[in-house]
């Protein structure tokens, strides 16, 4: 397949018919472009459609996509993309593939794709030695895109790679994963310490950035139960009674707090006693 992307028209380009996208109209035209300056910003096109009239006019040069003889490959790279992308999961299963293959893999193997939840493989043989998986196996899926030495393979392949990275290096996984745990439940207890996250905060409820911040937050922690789902495949159970178990850890100590205060009121030996112990066993972390 011969991939051809939009690029900017130059001045050899003059007189020559090319591809234009009118984003009022939301169509594609043929046209002809009569001025093109050099490092252009606009150029001077005149329309080759005939419901159009002939009409000249400067517009901006991006619209002006490729030559006109080229439209049906542009339109094929287009769609070949496109057929790729739409594989792609919810963002928590991205984010979970993507610190497997950065924490997993050498960049030399594969790194993870910027605009979709793709793979970009320079070396299938060190990919299929890295997970058993055979090489016709990581090339096999038909949306799979091979150009200029990188092979691009969707989320189906994806998830087989890092699932089998997964049951691999399952230490590597369930250590990180407890880890960010710990950090979490601290940062959650200092927060409520000091009266809740400011997105928490009523003030707050419409603006964009924490909402961001709140689906941030959301997204990360629903990517570690995947990774602890992935890791768990040889002991069935192991990573969601964890989960639970530090939920519910997580549960009683926010339930604490407000006893805490409460306790520190009641001026006698017995309650300071009774909240230091409850104190020491909050700040433990988790394991």
């Amino acid at each position: 397949m011969e991939f051809v992307y939009e690029r900017l028209p130059a001045p050899a380009d003059e007189e020559s018919d090319w591809l234009y996208w009118d984003p009022p109209r939301k169509r594609w035209h043929r046209v002809i472009l009569l001025a093109v300056p050099e490092s252009p910003t606009r150029v001077r096109i005149q329309h080759l459609d005939a419901d159009m009239r002939g009409k000249a006019e400067w517009v901006p040069a991006r619209r002006c996509k490729v030559p006109w003889r080229l439209r049906d490959a542009f339109d094929a790279t287009q769609a070949a993309w496109t057929r790729l992308a739409s594989h792609d999961p919810e963002a928590p299963y991205r984010r979970a593939a993507e610190f497997v293959t950065l924490e997993l893999l050498e960049e030399s193997t594969a790194t993870p794709a910027l605009r979709s939840a793709a793979l970009e493989v320079a070396d299938l043989d060190q990919l299929s030695a890295a997970t058993g998986i055979a090489k016709r196996e990581l090339a096999g899926h038909p949306d799979t895109i091979v150009e200029d030495d990188i092979t691009h393979v969707p989320w189906p392949t994806v998830a087989r790679v890092v699932q089998e990275l997964c049951r691999r290096y399952p230490d590597v996984i369930t250590s990180y994963v407890h880890e960010r745990d710990r950090e979490e439940h601290e940062l959650g207890v200092r927060r409520q310490a000091e009266g809740g996250a400011w997105y928490d905060d009523e003030t707050f409820a419409d603006d964009r950035f924490a909402k961001r911040v709140k689906r941030w937050a959301r997204e990360d922690e629903a990517a570690r139960r995947i990774l602890m789902q992935w890791a768990d495949v040889d002991v069935p159970g192991i990573a969601s009674r964890y989960a639970e178990l530090r939920d519910r850890h997580i549960e009683l100590t926010l339930a604490l707090l407000p006893a805490l205060d409460q306790l520190s009121r009641i001026r006698s030996n017995k309650s300071d006693l009774i909240a230091a112990e409850i104190r020491a066993i909050i700040d433990q972390p988790l394991p």
